[in-house]
């Protein structure tokens, strides 16, 4: 079973950080592939508020045991750029606000997946 996280970031992030996230994205060994978006099409989303987001495919049989590692090193990633307004998007349509998540309700989050 394959999962997908959407990583949705900021209009105040530059090309450059842009850019860097995707790279580690991509050279993350759980990960099996990596889509940024822009918005053209708005479904809900203010323009002004997402400049850009990730679609991230988990390729591996344990969704929920490749993904909680791999949220944590993202919303890690995110706040040491000092990224304001990130979120993360699961398949089941949970939202993750990096700004204000603690790692006991991420890991809530996501075993809560692994119940469904």
């Amino acid at each position: 079973m394959s999962g997908q996280l959407t990583i949705m970031l900021p209009n105040s992030i530059s090309a450059d950080e842009v850019a860097a996230i995707a790279q580690t994205l991509k050279e993350t060994q759980s990960v099996s592939s990596v889509k940024e978006r822009q918005p053209d099409v708005t479904r809900g989303v203010d323009p002004a508020t997402l400049k850009t987001w990730f679609e991230v495919a988990i390729g591996v049989a344990g969704f929920v045991s490749a993904a909680l590692p791999l949220i944590k090193k993202i919303v890690a990633m995110i706040r040491t750029k000092g990224i304001l307004g990130a979120k993360i998007k699961l398949p089941s349509g949970a939202e993750i606000s990096v700004d204000n998540a603690t790692s006991e309700e991420i890991e809530k989050i996501v075993e809560a997946i692994q119940k469904k």
